[in-house]
């Protein structure tokens, strides 16, 4: 075997130096340095369970006042205990803040998440990202929450809600009391605040077509979904953005030809029977057609390559115009989609 001279060593790290650096996705190299928002960070959680039981009645103007939109939100849309003005609605609100398990996991919550500020400024920093590609568009404000484990993510204008409750990790000790499957409690673990909020504000800002009920168009509208969250999250990993394990990630690249083949084989893709739908695109243990060792939601997966084959293929295309296209049929001709 032939000895490298000192040179060809020093010229071969370079080289492998450059390849390294341009693997960087074109979301890494975005610049978001100069991009300033303003969002701000409520800790309704903390500020409702500090009142005292028997001052709760007294502290609803102050919680009305203070938190405007929000709490309105909360008491009739999260806890769903009526609106602030109703008669009795302070004894609602004092019978929910004195449950025990309510009690009992805010008590847990506010030991794991005594500092929200790491979190938050992941979510600032996707949402820079967010700015960076839709200047015109508002960034919400922070509320986090304790919801009887009714609500993980709760959006409206301007406001993105997080239920911490959901989020305590998968062996908090009243998660297998909810009689959840492992396969959502797996996923109740602070990592995954930042891509449930992300995913919860972009589908509020961007809805599907309804028009349009197809398995190929709830894949498409999914995949653009993923796509966005791919350019505001370059800083996430990959299974993180999409809910997976590295094994389920592996096993979606092993059998993207085959998933294709299946669905275009049988015919599924302008199924508007939601039954089918579902198999393909919603959360479960595994996608039912494609086995026990798949992962769920492969539908939006593929979806996703669609998407990023068609943006590939046209650079000019801006993430503005795609999250506007809803067109589904034509993002799929013109990706020119093979998988592998």
């Amino acid at each position: 075997m032939k000895k490298l001279s000192l040179l060809t060593v020093i010229v071969l790290a370079v080289v492998v130096s450059l390849s390294s650096c341009n693997k960087k996705s074109k979301f890494e190299q975005v610049d978001i340095s100069s991009v300033k928002i303003d969002q701000k960070l409520y800790r309704f959680d903390k500020d409702l369970f500090s009142i005292p039981p028997d001052s709760i009645g007294d502290k609803v103007p102050y919680l009305v006042k203070k938190y405007d939109g929000f709490f309105e939100l909360f008491t009739n849309q999260i806890i769903r205990i009526g609106s602030p003005y109703d008669k009795d609605f302070a004894d609602r609100l004092n019978a929910f803040v004195t449950d025990y398990v309510v009690k009992k996991t805010y008590e847990y919550s506010a030991k794991k998440y005594k500092d929200f500020t790491p979190v938050y400024n992941d979510l600032n920093k996707a949402f820079r990202y967010y700015k960076y590609y839709f200047p015109e568009k508002d960034v919400p404000d922070i509320y986090t929450f304790i919801s009887g484990f009714n609500t993980a993510i709760a959006t409206d204008s301007n406001i993105l809600g997080i239920g911490l409750d959901f989020y305590l990790g998968k062996d908090f000790e009243f998660y297998p009391q909810l009689a959840l499957p492992y396969y959502i409690i797996r996923k109740m673990e602070p990592y995954m605040i930042l891509p449930d909020a992300m995913r919860g504000w972009l589908t509020m800002e961007f809805p599907p077509d309804d028009s349009v009920n197809t398995l190929l168009a709830n894949m498409i509208y999914g995949g653009k979904i993923q796509y966005l969250m791919e350019a505001i999250m370059p800083f996430v990993d990959d299974t993180v953005k999409f809910g997976y394990t590295k094994d389920q990630m592996e096993w979606c690249k092993e059998n993207e030809e085959p998933m294709w083949t299946y669905l275009v084989d049988k015919k599924l893709l302008y199924k508007t029977d939601r039954l089918i739908i579902k198999k393909f695109v919603d959360e479960a243990p595994f996608t039912i057609p494609f086995g026990r060792k798949s992962p769920p939601k492969t539908g939006i997966w593929i979806g996703y390559r669609i998407v990023s084959k068609y943006m590939s293929k046209h650079p000019n295309i801006t993430l503005r115009q795609l999250m506007a296209e809803k067109n589904y049929q034509k993002i799929l001709i013109m990706s020119s989609y093979r998988p592998g």
